[in-house]
């Protein structure tokens, strides 16, 4: 009898939070997040489709779409006067890099707002719990 396949997503580099000089703390530092699907084999485009899918549900304005890329941008729901993104991009080793961007976001993505950082924690949150409930059977982490 074969044994079950469990698959989870693992969230790597998340970010170390920690508060620049200036501001009062509204900056903080940053990194991008990438989200590793462990234990099954769906494809890049099975991926993507599922996360395109999970964005939507939970609200997200798709700004950007490109299926050929395998990636998709969202605006972020925090001060939408002045938006922000974050970029999802799913690659050939089906490792899924989820990185911000625009007007709240500097210093080339490695400066971040401290309101669009705990939307973004949020968000792939989300994304690895939607990644994790591709297989069947398993419990998001």
């Amino acid at each position: 009898m074969r044994a079950p396949v469990r698959a989870m997503a693992v969230i790597v580099a998340a970010a170390a939070v920690a508060s620049s000089a200036g501001c009062g703390g509204r900056w903080v530092s940053s990194t991008p997040r990438t989200i590793r699907v462990v234990g099954h084999e769906p494809s890049p485009t099975q991926v993507f489709e599922h996360l395109l899918a999970r964005a939507r549900a939970l609200g997200y304005q798709i700004d950007q779409i490109d299926p050929s890329r395998v990636f998709f941008r969202v605006q972020a729901f925090t001060a939408p006067g002045r938006p922000s993104y974050f970029n999802v991009q799913v690659h050939a080793d089906l490792s899924v890099v989820v990185s911000p961007g625009g007007f709240y976001v500097r210093r080339g993505g490695r400066l971040i707002h401290r309101n669009i950082q705990a939307e973004l924690d949020r968000f792939v949150r989300e994304l690895a719990a939607a990644v994790a409930a591709m297989a069947p059977g398993l419990r998001a982490p």
